[in-house]
């Protein structure tokens, strides 16, 4: 029963001071069930004492939702006042469940009748009351719409009557429920019902009544009848909705299968950037690696050199003038960020190479002064032609 829309409680009428009404389980009430009014027994003084009455009824609640009952009643007396004509009765309410195995809800309900008449709502018999729910409501219902929608049942209808159909039924218990059991299969399913009216009366008695004669239910051939010859429509139809349910079996293995190969390009496409982000660390590895070997260079002895090439320099230029200083070389600063420039034996090589040029200028200057001023010693007043 796993319908969200599926409704069912268990319902017990009693006299104990008064009518008192009790749903079970009590604990989680349904909502939407039509009021208790719908189903009080009317007319208690027509129940014999050993009479046993099986009830059926659709009717709608405040909702508009169309709500089953199938009850049991039996002649009771108030267990404070005393006989007054009084009932005692069980029954369920079904909201789009269609009761299945009719004949145990019936016979359950039968024997929860007698043990409320005999001993009242006693918290032993409260504590039954719950489990018998369960019991029904798990293993003696079905959902409606996991049947075929040509099984419907007896429906409201503004041609349907709004007064009881009353049945009597002559024999022991076991053969009436039975002959009830065929009957509420027939109102529930049957695509047209053997009766129209809503609310239908199966009275149980040991011998038939001449004063209030009533009517007899059909034989059991003409209850089954509807059901046999809407079988092949059933079945059609069972047969269409398997077919579709096999397309869409189809349609859902042909999606499974997309999506497991839409899955295996994702996993790959995934390992493939895995690799790819291990080969960018091992890179980064490597180049944090180069990165400390270029910091880690000897720039203080390539600085001593420097300073060595300078102090030569200071000795070839022994002439200097007293307004001129001596040409030092600049210390070379060290790099901040070494990675991208050339390694540091072509580096060393090109700074000194540098340096050379700079002296041979600084030699070629000194002998171009030096070789004018012996000049200007020989030939002192010589006229400029």
């Amino acid at each position: 029963m796993g319908q969200s829309s599926a409704g069912f409680s268990l319902e017990a009428h009693y006299y104990d001071g008064g009518l008192k009404k009790d749903n079970f389980p009590n604990s989680r009430p349904v909502s939407g069930l039509p009021a208790p009014e719908h189903v009080i027994y009317a007319d208690p003084q027509n129940l014999g004492k050993e009479d046993l009455t099986f009830e059926l009824c659709l009717i709608p609640s405040d909702q508009n939702e169309n709500w089953v009952w199938l009850g049991c009643y039996a002649a009771s007396a108030d267990r404070q006042f005393g006989d007054r004509s009084n009932y005692v009765g069980v029954g369920i309410w079904m909201r789009d469940l269609v009761a299945i195995d009719c004949r145990s809800i019936l016979r359950s309900l039968s024997q929860a009748t007698a043990l409320l008449n005999k001993e009242g709502m006693t918290p032993s018999l409260h504590q039954k009351f719950l489990k018998l729910e369960s019991v029904i409501r798990n293993h003696y219902l079905l959902p409606r719409d996991e049947l075929p929608s040509g099984l419907v049942g007896m429906r409201r209808s503004s041609s349907s009557s709004s007064e009881y159909k009353e049945f009597e039924i002559v024999g022991s218990l076991e053969t009436a429920i039975a002959d009830v059991e065929a009957a509420v299969l027939n109102l529930q399913l049957a695509p047209t019902p053997f009766v129209a009216n809503t609310k239908v009366r199966f009275r149980v008695v040991s011998a038939p009544r001449q004063s209030n004669p009533q009517s007899l239910l059909p034989a059991l051939s003409e209850l089954f009848l509807p059901l046999v010859l809407s079988l092949p429509k059933v079945v059609e139809e069972s047969a269409k909705t398997l077919i579709q349910l096999k397309g869409q079996y189809s349609q859902l293995k042909s999606d499974n299968e997309s999506m497991a190969t839409q899955f295996d390009s994702f996993r790959h496409a995934a390992d493939r950037i895995a690799t790819e982000r291990d080969d960018l660390r091992l890179k980064v590895t490597e180049q944090g690696g180069e990165l400390d070997r270029l910091r880690a260079l000897p720039y203080t002895t390539i600085n001593s050199q420097l300073s060595e090439i300078s102090r030569r320099l200071e000795i070839l230029n022994v002439a200097p003038r007293p307004s001129e200083a001596p040409i030092r070389p600049t210390k070379i600063p060290r790099p901040i960020e070494p990675i991208g420039e050339p390694s540091t034996d072509t580096r060393l090589a090109l700074q000194l190479l540098q340096y050379f040029l700079i002296i041979v200028l600084v030699i070629g200057i000194v002998v171009a002064i030096t070789y004018g001023i012996l000049e200007f010693l020989k030939h002192p007043f010589r006229l400029l032609s």
